[in-house]
């Protein structure tokens, strides 16, 4: 056999071993195995050290040369609390930078000159360098949450009235991914619960996972063009509607009083019996709606700063939370609801979502979890939902045809989408004076 064969046939068996070797242990595994391989005795110890007597690799400015400047605020405010790990070369007092290269670059900036350090010494230098990358990937390792982790977490931090966007920051999800996330969690969409499960058993990513939702959806929507099951509004003695895509539009009389009844009373003195309509919701039939077209500018404008920038259910305000407020409309387009002021409400994206899940009883408030703030918050998405509800019930369609109709409306806006319309009457109202951080946000307070 010639010399050539040979060696491929050595080099294809080679090749087996690896494939056998990856498929035999994870990734957990297969580090502890290169960490058994160091001959050195390895020691730790933990001292502040010189800045000026770290040395930083080659390794490390590659590895964090597009993200250097992550932590800098967070330790002007906060300071150093994980120490840095670094390696213990020949020279006395002198280090190689193992991990943390963002941590003193934060510190640099604040002007500190010491630094907080884990030291690794080996009784083999040479080793010690050798395998630093390593050492460096794996103490700057974290283990990524799984998706129902993320989900459970995202609960806890919707509670507290957090936004999509620092939740994003908080479990380093793409800009998009949290609605994304809350949607594919709550859709209900016929075929879709065999992949969440999957999403839930990590067979499936956010991308891949909102993916097969919009499929379902397009899915369910050809079938249910069949479905006209319509509601009778027994409050105003009403009459079924009939089958079909016929239906009316509310005449402006009726959007009135719908309005008025989200200007009615204190919510914070209602008992909770008389604002949560989910039950009711539950049991409703609904149908199709009009497209949506988009809002005159100034219409925004104007509702935005009569709102003092303020969302009118849990009262996120102040000029870092601009970029996630939104316009709402009280009455729905799809029920002849106007593109007015009067009709517009100013909302955090989080609330929208929230009360456009809770008009069709997708929202479950375990009202006796609540604390203070958070059940002035739900009674406020109740108030404004209700009016949506009774909207609903007078026009007469379909609860299921109009949730896959009003899916536009609970999408999470693109980063900036909007933005430039709200930034424009925010720098209006801050030069002509009208502008309050703080009054809007006591009147939500005081007036529920």
């Amino acid at each position: 056999m010639a010399l050539t064969d040979e060696y491929e046939v050595d080099e294809r068996e080679d090749e087996t071993l690896d494939d056998e070797y990856d498929d035999a242990f994870d990734g957990a595994e297969k580090l502890q195995h290169e960490l058994l391989s160091i001959k050195s005795e390895v020691t730790l110890k933990e001292q502040d050290i010189e800045i000026d007597d770290i040395l930083t690799s080659d390794f490390k400015k590659v590895s964090r040369g597009k993200t250097i400047t992550g932590l800098s605020n967070l330790i002007a405010d906060w300071g150093i609390v994980t120490p840095i790990h670094v390696l213990k070369l020949e020279d006395d007092d002198t280090y190689l930078l193992l991990d943390g290269l963002r941590r003193i670059y934060a510190a640099l900036r604040k002007g500190e000159s010491k630094v907080r350090a884990i030291i690794w010494e080996f009784s083999d230098i040479d080793e010690g360098k050798d395998i630093a990358p390593i050492v460096s990937l794996m103490v700057n390792r974290s283990q990524p949450y799984a998706n129902k982790e993320q989900w459970n977490i995202m609960q806890l931090l919707l509670e507290r009235s957090t936004s999509p966007g620092l939740i994003e920051f908080l479990l380093q999800l793409p800009a998009g991914d949290a609605m994304r996330l809350q949607d594919i969690m709550t859709a209900d969409v016929d075929g879709f619960q065999e992949f969440r499960d999957k999403f839930l058993a990590d067979e499936l990513n956010i991308d891949a996972a909102y993916k097969k939702l919009q499929k379902c959806r397009k899915d369910e929507d050809k079938l249910e063009k069949e479905d006209r099951t319509i509601i009778t509004d027994s409050e105003d003695g009403g009459k079924d509607t009939a089958q079909g895509d016929e239906r009316r539009l509310l005449e402006q009389d009726e959007v009135l009083d719908l309005l008025d009844m989200s200007s009615d009373g204190d919510v914070d003195d209602m008992d909770v019996e008389d604002l949560d309509m989910t039950s009711e919701v539950n049991k409703a039939k609904v149908q199709d709606k009009d497209d949506r077209h988009p809002v005159d500018p100034l219409i925004k404008q104007e509702t935005f700063r009569r709102d003092n920038f303020t969302c009118q259910c849990c009262g996120l305000n102040g000029e870092a939370n601009i970029a996630v407020l939104i316009f709402h409309h009280i009455v729905g387009v799809a029920c002849g609801g106007p593109d007015s002021v009067d009709n517009g409400l100013t909302l955090c994206q989080n609330c929208h979502m929230l009360l456009h899940l809770y008009v069709f009883g997708k929202v479950h408030i375990h009202w006796n979890e609540l604390d203070e703030a958070q059940t002035k918050k739900f009674k406020r998405i109740c108030k404004y939902g209700n009016v949506q509800i009774k909207a609903w019930k007078k026009v007469g369609v379909s609860k299921e045809e109009a949730y896959k109709k009003d899916a536009d409306s609970r999408r999470h806006l693109y980063p900036g989408e909007g933005l430039d319309v709200i930034n424009q009457a925010y720098d209006r109202a801050k030069r002509d004076g009208t502008f309050d951080n703080t009054s809007k946000e006591q009147e939500n307070t005081d007036e529920g």
